[in-house]
């Protein structure tokens, strides 16, 4: 599944409604936002403390955009209807998804804002993970500028062992876009280095309770990240 090229109609809805969640639930605020392009493709490297990441990411960037999704979060109901109108596309876990590479290398070449997460998946204990590659690649291939994003907050509004979201606060920040004369080591460590720049801009993460915490990762200890 392809995002249409322009936002239609129901894009809007859905980050409208999105928007409004936001600021409603988790008091939602949002940084950098000029850091982001106006137009021509921009792959945009968040980290990934939640499922409530991509939609609040999606909705704080000021033009359309687009991001990948695990599969199966596209059965999930309403999130998954919401998510699609967000112009989300699936790629499969446990291994390299070329086709999903390869769209969303198109996307960016056709001048679209991609928001893809490169840890891979979510955070298991509220730190951030060690970055995979990939992103780095895509954005030479597509010729695109990297535009590194935090996400702050969302770990305590929905960690990956609580079944559903509870209120709380949440932000997301943008940095400048990294050198893209950087080799791919490079980039990874600029990426690194403009998260924990975000990360001291907007100050420590809201806690979870540490008992909590212990006691999920004690339980799902040999189970991959969902």
């Amino acid at each position: 599944m392809t995002p249409p090229r322009e936002a239609a109609p129901d894009w809007y809805a859905a980050r409208t409604l999105t928007r409004l969640l936001g600021l409603a639930f988790w008091r939602m605020r949002a940084y950098g936002t000029r850091n982001v392009p106006a137009r021509g493709g921009v792959l945009v490297a968040a980290t990934h403390q939640s499922f409530l990441d991509p939609p609040l990411v999606g909705s704080a960037i000021p033009r359309p955009s687009c991001f990948m999704a695990r599969s199966d979060l596209f059965r999930f109901g309403p999130f998954g209807a919401v998510i699609r109108r967000l112009h989300a596309f699936p790629v499969r876990q446990g291994g390299a998804d070329r086709g999903a590479i390869d769209g969303a290398i198109a996307l960016l070449r056709e001048g679209r804002c991609l928001i893809i997460f490169p840890e891979g998946g979510r955070t298991r204990d509220g730190r951030v993970a060690p970055i995979q590659q990939g992103f780095s690649l895509v954005a030479r291939r597509a010729g695109v500028p990297i535009v590194p994003a935090r996400v702050w907050g969302t770990f305590r509004a929905w960690p990956w062992f609580q079944p559903l979201p509870r209120p709380s606060r949440v932000a997301v920040a943008f940095a400048p876009p990294l050198d893209m004369s950087l080799d791919r080591a490079g980039l990874v460590e600029g990426l690194r280095a403009a998260w924990d720049d975000l990360g001291r801009l907007l100050g420590p993460e809201p806690r979870v309770r540490a008992s909590r915490l212990a006691r999920a990762l004690q339980r799902r200890a040999s189970v991959p990240d969902r």
